[in-house]
């Protein structure tokens, strides 16, 4: 589980890929779906995300992948800027 931060107000993008097959990217804060997209093997989507309130991001993958999705978690925290 990788954790990062990231300053209330700050667009980060992301650039999703796979190896294997498809995976769905999903970045929740609390319950709610903040943002979603595909990782697809040979195609790059990108995704901008603006974290405007701060707190604990979750991302997630949406689809079973295979045996190695339960590890496909990240967790973004939110931080005032000081």
């Amino acid at each position: 589980l990788s954790r990062d931060s990231v300053t209330v107000g700050q667009v980060v993008e992301f650039e999703l890929t796979a190896d294997d097959v498809n995976h769905g990217f999903a970045l929740y804060r609390g319950d709610q779906l903040v943002a979603q997209t595909q990782a697809m093997p040979g195609f790059t989507n990108r995704l901008r995300v603006r974290f405007d309130a701060p707190g604990e991001y979750r991302v997630l993958c949406l689809e079973y992948c295979g045996v190695g999705h339960h590890t496909m978690r990240a967790v973004i925290n939110a931080v005032a800027a000081q």
